[in-house]
């Protein structure tokens, strides 16, 4: 992801995100939080890209041995 277009999600959702500090710890930025999320979905994506994969390569075998 380029630098603008993650500069660009910001401007959209930081506002709803952004969390005040308390008296017991400070809040996570709007950029980490961001940050963290967007590493989470390519995470998950990856993980379903693979299972996609097994499952293609595997339902065709498991299919015809029920036959």
């Amino acid at each position: 992801m380029s630098f603008e277009n993650f500069e660009y999600l910001l401007t959209l959702i930081g506002p709803k995100v952004q969390r005040c500090d308390t008296n017991f710890r400070r809040a996570i930025t709007v950029k980490k939080r961001l940050a963290i999320t967007l590493r989470y979905f390519h995470h998950c994506y990856n993980v379903f890209l693979f299972s996609a994969a097994q499952c293609t390569r595997s339902a065709p075998s498991f299919i015809s041995n029920m036959r």
